[in-house]
């Protein structure tokens, strides 16, 4: 799962390469095997991404109301 970066109004990023490569090599964390073998992330009526745990739906318990 990838995002977009912002961008302004002139079409430029916001946020540099180097910035964003600079986070990640000091904010990233690899997953681990035990992550790489459990279930698949789970689509729900509400989606949230656990940023800890890329395949924890956080939104695995709110429903559609009636």
């Amino acid at each position: 799962m990838e995002a977009e970066p912002p961008r302004n109004n002139c079409g430029e990023l916001l946020l540099t390469q180097q910035f964003l490569n600079a986070c990640e090599f000091n904010y990233g964390v690899l997953c681990s095997s035990k992550e790489l073998n459990e279930k698949p992330f789970v689509s729900k009526y509400m989606n949230i991404v656990d940023p800890l745990l890329a395949n924890n739906n956080l939104g695995g318990s709110i429903h559609k109301g009636t």
